[in-house]
């Protein structure tokens, strides 16, 4: 019988949900750059280098997006971005998962 430590742990470690199209973003200023779900392993690494690099975030930020017909993006984006980092990374990920 597994604990509940062990329960509480797997249902952190895949926190938020992504659904079977989504993928999760978390960035985290100092910490490693984490990219779960529905991504292809190619383009992980470009997006942890656009977070941890290229998006100058001073607070954590998470995002959940899922990957549509035709190939489009939907974005939900939790932080303290700007308008304009905001839509940088809107633009970044619609690009780079294309």
């Amino acid at each position: 019988m597994r604990s509940l430590g062990d329960a509480i742990g797997r249902f952190f470690a895949d926190w938020p949900p992504t659904g079977p199209d989504g993928f999760a973003i978390w960035y985290r200023p100092g910490a490693a750059t984490t990219v779960r779900g529905r991504v292809p392993a190619s383009k992980v690494g470009g997006i942890r280098s656009f977070f941890d690099h290229d998006l100058a975030a001073e607070g954590p930020i998470t995002v959940r997006g899922t990957l549509g017909r035709g190939r489009t993006v939907r974005l939900t984006i939790d932080g303290d971005l700007s308008p304009a980092q905001r839509q940088r990374v809107r633009n970044f990920l619609a690009a780079h998962l294309d």
